[in-house]
């Protein structure tokens, strides 16, 4: 099963529900998995699984097991659990590694479609430059543990809105409808990093732009402006900060219109405008805000904005892979074609004196309360 087609029954799943009544047990004898990490082996599939524990003294669970598909490593992995049976439906995020992310997530986008307990909405990640194992199974405390670790940068991205954290059926109706989706791609850091801004603990799990896949399996990578782009392309940004000659502001709203056409000679036209608002959140040298400096920071969002729009649409169609489905806005008559696509996008921004953070910013539509 390709993971197009995976990616569509998956979708459709919805319709009859994704997880039925489980037979009562005693507790202690079901093991609980909060994150699932899958790699590719050869000629197999690697299963990964933790969970933090509960309780005091109740240290984080990792396992591991290896099977001829996903769903017989999942089988697998029942065995060498220290309990009777694992129990997934409090599974919280997925992880797939490089590898079987390159080869194609369709098998597991089929197992998860045909569980009775795994959830759908589960955010996604895959590993750039790694696998999941390394990642679910790695040795520390719970606060090392990789479901703390991942909560904390969904926590983060839903915040600082450089990428975002789509789930699993994001993905299977993203790939169902263009072909393409996007997910979060994660890395560690280990030493010789960069180190963490002040006030704030050394990171061991950072993002890291986004995965590309296209036709179920992984095509490329989005760098940070790419992601920045695709992210307020597709309307989900939050509070995106931007560093503009010493002083950091934060969007408070950013509004997107796009508008399908052609050009003379009959290619297709993107056409739209983009239009933010931000608030000064920090200088590195305190001063005046005087109108010139607000109208020169305006410009200056202006120009970063439309620079990683510039590059989202770029890579969309270097890439070939219509993650932004822009192709959808086209009529099928027009015959839409990614590589020959051309655009004008017209971005204004515009800086303001001061950033409430009480505020939140309002995307696609509607006024920042």
């Amino acid at each position: 099963m390709n993971g197009r087609l995976a990616a569509a029954g998956l979708a459709l799943a919805l319709l009859a529900g994704c997880a039925g009544p489980l037979h009562p047990r005693e507790l202690q004898e079901l093991q609980p998995v909060q994150t699932l990490g899958f790699d590719a082996g050869e000629g197999e599939t690697i299963v990964s699984a933790s969970d933090p524990g509960s309780g005091e003294g109740d240290s984080p669970v990792r396992l591991t097991a290896r099977g001829s598909g996903a769903a017989a490593a999942v089988e697998e992995l029942g065995t060498v659990s220290p309990r009777a049976e694992l129990f997934y439906a409090h599974v919280r995020f997925v992880v797939l590694g490089e590898g079987v992310a390159r080869a194609g997530m369709g098998e597991i986008l089929d197992w998860f479609e045909r569980s009775t307990q795994t959830r759908l909405g589960l955010p996604l990640f895959v590993v750039r430059g790694g696998d999941a194992r390394d990642l679910v199974t790695a040795p520390g405390e719970k606060d090392r543990e990789i479901s703390a670790l991942l909560a904390t940068l969904e926590r983060q991205t839903e915040r600082r809105g450089g990428v975002y954290c789509f789930t699993m059926l994001d993905t299977a109706r993203s790939l169902s409808r263009s072909g393409a989706a996007l997910c979060c791609a994660v890395r560690s850091v280990g030493e010789g990093d960069a180190p963490p801004s002040a006030g704030e603990e050394a990171p061991v799990l950072q993002t890291a732009g986004y995965a590309v896949l296209r036709g179920g399996a992984l095509a490329g990578w989005l760098d940070e402006r790419e992601s920045r782009g695709a992210t307020l392309l597709l309307g989900k940004a939050g509070e995106l900060s931007y560093v503009l000659n010493g002083v950091t502001v934060t969007l408070r709203k950013a509004d997107v219109s796009l508008r399908p056409g052609t050009d003379e000679e009959g290619r297709p036209l993107l056409t739209g405008s983009l239009s933010a608002r931000a608030g000064v959140a920090g200088m590195a040298e305190p001063g005046a805000l005087t109108p010139a400096l607000l109208k020169e920071l305006g410009q200056e969002l202006s120009r970063a904005l439309a620079e990683d729009t510039e590059a989202a649409l770029t890579a969309s169609r270097e890439l070939e892979a219509d993650f932004l489905e822009l192709g959808d806005l086209f009529p099928r008559e027009a015959g839409f074609s990614l590589p020959d696509l051309l655009w004008e996008i017209q971005v204004r921004g515009a800086v303001e004196r001061s950033y409430d953070i009480g505020s939140g910013p309002a995307l696609r539509g509607g006024e920042t309360t």
